[in-house]
């Protein structure tokens, strides 16, 4: 039996949840999935019991707490409630030889699996789409010559140590994981997140309703579209499009955040009359709403190579836009752009630079061929069929001991 472990599945939209959803379903066809994860929380939606068997997957679920996901302190209380809850749970009904697939969110449910694993005797793989405590520093939480973070980085060092397997989710990734268990480690595999090619496909611009409503038909739109988060570098986007206010530029900047308060207030304070900032809209639009722009963007802060891969940027693709992305080179989305040459890569946090590449995107008269050429990558190396089955061969490994 395979037991995926989450804070966030199904009828989850969030970016962690759907992917989890997608994994466990797309197992299903070939081994014994269960699934044990928490309520639903973010999409507002309720689940339809707290047993359920969806797509040939069970799912279990355990109550979580009623609190503030935006405030730190209650964040933290709630990740800790919650992991504690799916440990025990997992306790009753893991059994010696089972293997677990466990997400890095939230993270003190790795420390907690870990545990239960040990104890049933269970293969324990780790999908890794955070490095801890890492991304705590590269968003400002943790001092990296802290107490704590030295306390937390030997901890989750000895989970990954301890773990079956890790699956990361990027190049650089891996790297950086085999630096941080220096040489004692389990297998790691890279797979990538993939492109949703059934439902996200090239539109002709003309007919996008988005850009016509909002009476952009003759801009050029550079499109941010996700989490506007600490990490996500939003700072060096508002200044570039600063930069670019009195040019042929549109930047819409699509979802909700840590900093998305803040990134409104600068908009009007700067009086960027080249940014319109949306909500988060449903996963069923994206289809209309990545194809309302020219180019898309990624962005991340410095310091995050190895500690996350945007999701985002293969759909991205599989709507057919170049890429413009804000990121180490040697980062897995620098590599990509730069390997299959789908777009321009910005490799520092230089609002300057940004606007210089952005420029040069919208004069680009190739930008077609290479929005055709992002196309045929997501088909090719990044369809959800072929993602799926590179789970399948790390997972059969520890099927078949069974």
């Amino acid at each position: 039996m395979i037991f995926l472990v989450s804070e966030l599945y199904y009828p989850e939209e969030t970016s962690t949840g759907y992917i989890l959803t997608k994994i466990a379903e797309g197992l299903a066809e070939t081994f014994p999935v269960q699934v044990v994860t928490g309520p639903p929380d973010y999409s507002g939606l309720k689940a339809s019991s707290k047993s359920e068997i969806r797509n040939r997957v069970r799912i279990e679920r355990v109550g979580g707490l009623n609190l503030n996901k935006n405030k730190i302190a209650s964040r933290v209380v709630r990740s800790i409630a919650l992991s504690f809850k799916l440990a025990v749970k997992m306790l009753k009904m893991l059994k010696k030889g089972d293997t677990v697939l466990v997400v890095t969110n939230p993270a003190p449910l790795l420390v907690f699996m870990c545990l239960v694993c040990r104890v049933k005797r269970s293969s324990l793989v780790i999908l890794v789409h955070d490095v801890f405590p890492e991304n705590l520093q590269a968003a400002k939480l943790l001092q990296s010559d802290s107490i704590w973070c030295r306390i937390l980085t030997r901890l989750f060092n000895t989970v990954y140590k301890s773990s079956s397997h890790i699956i990361v989710i990027g190049r650089d990734m891996k790297a950086l994981m085999m630096r941080k268990i220096n040489g004692n480690y389990p297998e790691i595999t890279v797979i990538t997140n993939w492109a949703d090619t059934a439902d996200i496909h090239p539109e002709e611009r003309s007919s996008n309703r988005l850009i016509k409503n909002l009476q952009l038909e003759s801009r050029f739109i550079v499109q941010f579209a996700g989490n506007i988060g600490r990490v996500q570098g939003i700072e060096q986007i508002v200044l570039a499009a600063e930069i670019l206010k009195n040019e042929n530029v549109h930047f819409i900047i699509i979802g909700n955040g840590a900093k998305k308060v803040w990134l409104v207030e600068q908009v009007a304070a700067r009086q960027l009359t080249n940014i319109t900032v949306l909500d988060t809209m449903p996963r069923s639009d994206q289809q209309h709403f990545l194809n309302a722009c020219d180019v898309g963007l990624i962005s991340l802060t410095s310091g995050m190579t190895g500690l996350g891969v945007p999701s985002k940027t293969y759909n991205i693709l599989a709507a057919g836009k170049p890429v413009i992305a804000v990121v180490d080179p040697s980062s897995e989305v620098g590599l990509l752009v730069r390997e299959e040459k789908v777009g321009w890569i910005v490799a520092s946090a230089d609002p300057e630079e940004l606007a210089s590449i952005i420029r040069e995107a919208s004069k680009f008269q190739g930008l077609c061929e290479m929005g055709r050429k992002s196309r045929e990558i997501a088909e090719s190396k990044y369809s959800h069929c072929k993602i799926i089955e590179k789970y399948r061969e790390v997972l059969a490994h520890y099927e078949s001991k069974q």
